[in-house]
């Protein structure tokens, strides 16, 4: 499941032209840690992808989901569907958030700790989403 998903997330991210507007430019996880824990929730990180529109820019149809078509040729490897809890044929932002969030939270622990944070800025940054080597 984690490797479906994260196929599913590399291809829908893909997508996306440049996050050029990538939340805290620096990796500084307190930007986006709102109740001050030193770690970044799910609520969080679904607020920080809000802020920066990656998700309605993907939702060309602006549907208020990220339909296969959308989100390209995926299914072939079973990510849509991983992700499309569901099974509706969208990804809402909740899907699509916890998808990508579940990716990097490598221990498991529900929220992304300043290593994990860390990780995930510096593949945003350095393009790594759109070259599939997230």
């Amino acid at each position: 499941m984690r490797k479906k998903t994260l196929v599913c997330c590399i291809a829908v991210s893909a997508s996306v032209s440049a996050w050029s507007a990538a939340p805290a430019q620096d990796g500084d996880l307190s930007a986006h840690d709102t109740d001050g824990d030193g770690a970044i929730s799910l609520e969080e990180f679904q607020g920080m992808l809000d802020e920066a529109e990656w998700y309605a820019e993907l939702d060309a149809d602006s549907s208020g989901g990220i339909d296969r078509k959308e989100a390209g040729d995926v299914d072939s490897h079973g990510g849509f569907s991983a992700l499309d809890r569901n099974s509706d044929d969208e990804l809402s932002i909740d899907e699509f958030a916890k998808g990508l969030f579940d990716h990097y939270d490598e221990d498991g622990d529900g929220v992304l700790d300043e290593d994990e944070f860390r990780t995930f800025h510096e593949g945003v940054a350095a393009g790594a989403w759109e070259r599939g080597r997230a």
